[in-house]
């Protein structure tokens, strides 16, 4: 566990990495069933989707008020979340805390 906070902690430090963490105290959300990833592209003519990451596969979603409703809800989990430095200072806390 400790190595594994301490990567998530060295790449806290990346500048293409955005690492918030989600206190428990907050509460469950929507998405705790499962991971979602939203893909943008640069070509207008290329909307964005969503992939739905499930334990036994995956599946698209498309539909634009639908892609618009995981955009909101990620929007709102990152406001909810501890800022990247918070996060970073409480993932080294907890390694250091292990080891």
């Amino acid at each position: 566990m400790i190595e594994q906070l301490t990567h998530l902690n060295d790449c806290c430090a990346r500048e293409n990495v955005t690492v918030q963490v989600l206190p428990f105290s907050l509460g469950a959300y929507g998405t705790m069933s499962g991971g979602f990833t939203i893909i943008s592209y640069t070509d207008p003519d290329d909307p964005p989707a969503v992939y739905l990451d499930y334990v036994a596969g995956g599946a698209w979603v498309e539909n634009a008020n639908d892609v618009q409703h995981f955009a909101e809800m990620f929007s709102e989990i990152a406001t909810s979340a501890l800022s990247t430095d918070e996060s970073a200072d409480l993932i080294r806390d907890q390694a250091k805390a292990l080891g």
